[in-house]
């Protein structure tokens, strides 16, 4: 059976609507003749639902990865922490799981010998995982796929703090949909939108 490594940052027992998507294709992938190998974080956030590893085989093998956690802490940095997970860190507030645990990630893929690599955001720092797995690993196939469109995101447009970003963010959006292998997006608009931004910045 090949091996799929699946980056979800947001994975049960988290709850939401972003986790419905990678739990169905954890549950069907051995089907398909993938095996898959989770990469997530430690920390499930404020949204739990303890329901949906019901959807999530027994025997899967799951890496809950530091979580570095700006958005949910307690305490007198409470405030400072959201403000730098909200408003400074590039691309989100995910970018510390991502930047300490990338070559963490790289060992985990070397050592299950894995035969592609799913990446799914948001968050977008998810995708970084694969940037640097690409770039270490020019061989593994990496499949990208947007649940929401990331710089075109009219709710990031809507941020101040993310219209100061969007230089910064439109270049690493551009270096992600350059190298992947395979994309997936929910619509086919969202997907013209990223073909026409490529083009521009090429």
């Amino acid at each position: 059976m090949l091996k799929a490594l699946i980056i979800a940052n947001e994975f049960p027992p988290t709850g939401g609507a972003g986790v419905q998507r990678t739990a169905k294709f954890v549950k069907y992938l051995r089907k398909y003749g993938y095996e898959p190998i989770i990469v997530t974080k430690d920390h499930p956030g404020s949204v739990v639902d303890e329901s949906l590893l019901n959807d999530i085989p027994k025997d899967v093998e799951i890496h809950r990865l530091k979580a570095y956690d700006t958005m949910n802490r307690a305490g007198v940095m409470r405030i400072p922490m959201k403000v730098l997970g909200s408003r400074i860190l590039s691309p989100d507030s995910e970018f510390f799981w991502y930047y300490f645990n990338r070559e963490k990630v790289v060992e985990i893929a070397k050592h299950n010998d894995v035969d592609v690599v799913y990446t799914t955001s948001f968050p977008y720092s998810a995708h970084l995982f694969g940037l640097y797995l690409k770039r270490v690993m020019p061989e593994l196939p990496w499949v990208c796929d947007f649940r929401d469109e990331w710089t075109n995101n009219p709710y990031h447009l809507d941020s101040f703090s993310r219209r100061l970003k969007l230089k910064l963010e439109k270049k690493k959006e551009h270096e992600v949909t350059s190298e992947f292998n395979y994309f997936i997006t929910n619509t086919p608009l969202m997907l013209e939108g990223f073909l026409a931004d490529n083009q521009k910045l090429k």
